[in-house]
């Protein structure tokens, strides 16, 4: 069931990856079969450690891992 709704999630928005930057969705992809890198972004005020996960089709584990050096980069700049 999680795999169905990452993949019509990917299919009705038309993109080939999707951020998450509460890890609310973290249930569907761990569950799901479905590659995610997740990377440190920082704080909430709070102190909490917040991360952003990326996850993308399935069997295109390649994807996540570009997407992340890419947010990695530009986070660098």
């Amino acid at each position: 069931m999680p795999g169905a709704l990452v993949r019509a999630a990917l299919a009705a928005h038309d993109v080939a990856f999707i951020a998450d930057f509460s890890n609310y969705a973290s249930p569907y992809h761990s569950r799901s079969g479905f590659p995610a890198l997740t990377i440190p972004a920082g704080t909430r005020d709070s102190g909490e450690p917040l991360g952003v996960t990326f996850f993308g089709d399935r069997l295109a584990d390649h994807d996540p891992l570009r997407y992340g050096f890419a947010f990695e980069a530009h986070k660098l700049e």
